[in-house]
Parts: C-alpha cells; structure tokens; sequence
C-alpha cells in the first residue's frame, strides 16, 4: 500500500468519522427542539362542553383548509402575534378600552370557502381561537358585525373563566 493510498484511505475515515459526528449533533439537536414546548400555547374555545371552533374545522372545511389552518397555526405557534400581517390582521385599532383591539384575525387566502378565525392573546402567551366562520363576497370586505360579537361574547365569557380559575 503506497503513501497516497493511506491518506486517501485516512481521509475517507476521517470525513466518514466527521459527518458520523454531525450526523449525532443534528439528531441531538433535533430532539432537543422537538422536546421544547412552542413558543406560544394554542387553544380553541370550548364551554360546557360544546366545541363551536373544533366543530367549525371538522364540519365546514376542506381537507385542503384544514392543511394550511394546521401549517399557519404552527407558525403562530412558533411567531405569536408577530407572525406579520400576511398571517394576522388586527380587527379593531380604536378606542383604547374597546375590546376589539384584543381580536385578531387568521385568514386562509386563496381558499374555496374563504374561511377565517377570530382569535385574542392572553399574558401568559396563549392563543385562543374564539370564532370560525365562512366570509361570505369579496375576501377584502369587512367582518360582518354578527361574527365580531360572537366572537367577544365568547372573549368575555373565556376571560370570566378564567377570572374564577384565579
């Protein structure tokens, strides 16, 4: 075996030996990640019992819909509420003590039945999806009143629960 053959050989091993190391630091790293909770909590409203979000989801949307509602509420989970406007909408930026300030809006472009999820933050960096609703004519339209109030109805109730939890 001549000279060039055994650092040829050498080399082999040792770039073998290095990307066997990587190979172990991502896959240490990756479980690292997967084991450390999202950034923000997300949660679909519920009350006694009734699942009004969750129901919204399995009974209007497409399989299609429910696919880019998964992937944007991971990056939600990921980003909070500075995902960035192409993800979040505020509804309201009026009077300081008006409750629609607290209300944001998810949207899911380009899709069949233009579905949309009114959603608020609470402290301790949780997301809840409070309402989901068709939007019905053109997606640039405003809300309709009757969707705004559904959702801070449940907002309050949501926030008098958790009042009482305390």
């Amino acid at each position: 075996m001549g000279v060039g053959k055994g650092r040829f050989a050498l080399h082999r091993n040792l770039s073998t030996c290095i990307l066997d190391h990587l190979k172990v630091i991502t896959y240490r790293l990756k479980e690292r990640c997967e084991s450390l909770p999202p950034h923000w909590k997300i949660e679909a409203y519920e009350e006694d019992g009734a699942r009004p979000v969750h129901d919204f989801i399995k009974n209007e949307l497409e399989p299609a819909e429910r696919g880019r509602l998964t992937a944007r509420l991971e990056m939600l989970s990921d980003k909070g509420l500075g995902a960035g406007s192409d993800l979040l909408h505020k509804i309201s930026r009026g009077k300081r003590d008006d409750p629609r300030r607290k209300l944001w809006e998810l949207r899911l472009p380009n899709s069949k039945n233009n579905p949309r999820f009114l959603l608020m933050a609470t402290g301790d960096k949780t997301l809840v999806l409070l309402h989901g609703f068709k939007k019905v004519g053109r997606s640039n339209d405003r809300i309709p009143e009757s969707e705004i109030r559904t959702a801070l109805r449940r907002m309050h109730r949501f926030l008098e629960r958790q009042e009482d939890d305390e």
